[in-house]
């Protein structure tokens, strides 16, 4: 992992600026950890391009199917 031992708010400042640059990571949502924004407004408006949680440690990501 490559970042170990720090907190929550160092890690979302750190992939902020080492994946994201070219986008807006400093707006938040609600209760939502982390967003990416273009920089400027599109023809659709102000609409998040990803948004995600922020937790240390290692998970697994899990998926859940609708039948």
């Amino acid at each position: 992992m490559k970042y170990k031992n720090i907190r929550e708010e160092e890690l979302k400042n750190k992939v902020g600026i080492e994946w994201f640059k070219n986008f807006d990571t400093t707006e938040i949502i609600g209760n939502i950890d982390f967003s990416v924004f273009p920089l400027q407004n599109s023809l659709f408006g102000r609409t998040p391009l990803l948004w995600a949680e922020a937790k240390t440690g290692d998970y697994e990501v899990t998926t859940t199917r609708k039948q």
